[in-house]
């Protein structure tokens, strides 16, 4: 970690607008961090040629019209609505409630709904195409800046014209969720984030910028207060696809053992900027072999996250030992003896499907391999969730089949989910 920042650098400009540049920050750290083959995606594969690209655009455009065509058909200007594009369906948890509820335009579906002009489609394709092309150059410019500007005076005139009684999504990094955001704020009309996953860090900037923060559990509402995030703005509500019943012994054994890697991110958080290692993903799949090894254990399954590249894993692994687990997670979690894993929503998974999850994240001064701060409960903060921190401390947990107490599992599960409570903060 370096004491001045890229980052640090040249938000500092005298032309910078703070807002422009905390809506664009994510952006720039995809162009910087966002490259390699480790990534099922990676920027050199993904960016738009310019050659061609007006004719692409055209035809998006023409199939953005027939879908706004069919789901905007009719006058709802006056309908109570919310606007959400959150994960998990929450969007059918909100109209159970009696909410009409509507996705932003940038989210095109024939499921969901829209509310939108086509004039409006339009200025939201040429921000997503432009954004595509990851030019720096282009994105950090006083021009782009203003084009911003308007973009949010476009989107507050539009919303201030329909009824909206809320603001939902699943992150606060992104261009057009940052951008609504504060669109809602100055419109006074409250916003949600619903927690999309298990925090890999905490802070008070990410996941704070809405005016209420939707999370999963007690403990992880206590790790967003030490962070610094306000505690009458943390609604706790538990989560719709998990529904936890108490399993009275965790299965551990080594006959059917599911590994999961350790993904780079593609971006830093907004608070810290990090330089890592690749080869250190590949390190840890080594060290837990070389454990492994030691029991006898001749193959497992390993499952790389979705954001990375399964091909590039394979040219460096001992395929006759790591096997690709290409069930979908919760078959793959239900015939599995045991899963080992960093820092993972998978961990929940896991424990829901009465499987122990031994957590693994070799570390050095609460440092990971890639030299991230190791949030909580991956640190070995709870007694209840042992830590490998080396290879050592791996093998001895194998050695004695040291098991997660899955009582805390009620800690970070509030059941059952009820996400009711936001009616009382939803605009009347």
């Amino acid at each position: 970690m370096t004491d001045l920042s890229f980052f640090d650098y040249i938000k500092d400009f005298k032309w910078v607008d703070p807002d422009f540049f905390d809506s664009i920050r994510f952006d720039i750290a995809n162009i910087i961090y966002y490259y390699g083959e480790h990534f099922s995606n990676p920027l050199e594969k993904s960016s738009h040629k310019r050659k061609g690209l007006k004719k692409k655009i055209i035809n998006i455009l023409l199939k953005d019209y027939r879908i706004y065509k069919i789901i905007t058909s009719r006058d709802i200007k006056k309908e109570p609505k919310i606007i959400s594009n959150s994960y998990f369906k929450v969007n059918d948890e909100l109209r159970k409630l009696g909410y009409n509820v509507y996705q932003p335009p940038w989210v095109l579906s024939y499921r969901e709904k829209i509310v939108a002009t086509f004039s409006l489609l339009k200025e939201i394709k040429y921000f997503k195409n432009f954004l595509a092309n990851r030019n720096f150059n282009e994105i950090f410019t006083l021009e782009f800046q203003n084009k911003v500007g308007l973009l949010k005076e476009t989107l507050k005139k539009f919303y201030s014209e329909q009824n909206i009684l809320a603001l939902f999504v699943p992150f606060d990094l992104n261009f057009f969720e940052n951008i609504l955001i504060k669109v809602f704020k100055e419109l006074q009309i409250p916003s949600f984030l619903f927690l999309h996953g298990i925090p890999a860090w905490y802070n008070n900037i990410d996941n704070n910028r809405v005016d209420y923060l939707i999370v999963w559990g007690e403990i992880i509402k206590e790790l967003f207060i030490k962070a610094g995030v306000q505690e009458e703005k943390i609604l706790v509500t538990g989560h719709p696809y998990y529904s936890y019943n108490h399993v009275k012994d965790l299965r551990f054994d080594l006959s059917d053992i599911l590994v999961i890697t350790k993904p780079i991110s593609g971006a830093t958080s907004s608070d810290r900027t990090l330089l890592t290692d690749r080869s250190c993903i590949l390190l840890y799949l080594y060290q837990i072999q070389s454990a492994l090894k030691k029991f006898g254990v001749k193959t497992v399954r390993f499952r790389p996250h979705p954001s990375e590249n399964l091909n590039w894993y394979l040219k460096f692994l001992d395929t006759s030992f790591f096997k690709q687990d290409s069930e979908s997670i919760q078959y793959s979690l239900k015939r599995s003896s045991l899963v080992i894993g960093p820092t993972s929503t998978v961990f929940i998974d896991a424990l829901c499907n009465g499987v122990n999850y031994l957590v693994y994240e070799p570390s050095h001064n609460n440092l990971d391999m890639l030299h991230n701060e190791i949030a909580p409960p991956f640190d070995g903060t709870y007694s209840e969730i042992p830590v490998a921190k080396n290879e050592d401390e791996l093998i001895s947990i194998l050695e004695n089949k040291v098991k997660i107490n899955e009582s805390i599992t009620e800690k970070f599960i509030k059941t059952p989910f009820d996400i009711a409570i936001v009616k009382e903060f939803i605009r009347k």
